[in-house]
């Protein structure tokens, strides 16, 4: 970046829940808001990289085996943030498995 753009500085905030619940108001005070793909749905984004979601279990738990999606869903979930509106396809997903 300094090559490219020698005059541009760079910082980077703690990202809140609070921050993520009022991110139109944020976003007309910065250039952006590095957030994981869909967790908010009606504001663009640009995709910088691609990831994938992992399922993580204990080593000495059960679960390591294959699970059927609605065992899956009743398992305890870990998440950054779990919050009314996330847009997280995953999320949606399980939501839908526990809830039939």
């Amino acid at each position: 970046m300094r090559e490219v753009a020698p005059g541009v500085r760079v910082q980077f905030q703690h990202l809140t829940s609070q921050i993520v619940r009022r991110a139109q108001e944020h976003l007309s005070t910065v250039d952006g808001i590095l957030l994981p793909q869909g967790l908010l749905a009606t504001v663009p984004g640009v995709d910088l990289y691609e990831d994938r979601w992992v399922g993580v279990v204990s080593s000495d738990s059960t679960a390591a085996r294959p699970m059927s999606p609605v065992e899956f869903a009743a398992r305890p979930w870990v998440m950054p943030y779990n919050a009314p509106g996330l847009a997280l396809p995953p999320l949606h997903w399980l939501r839908a498995e526990r809830a039939s």
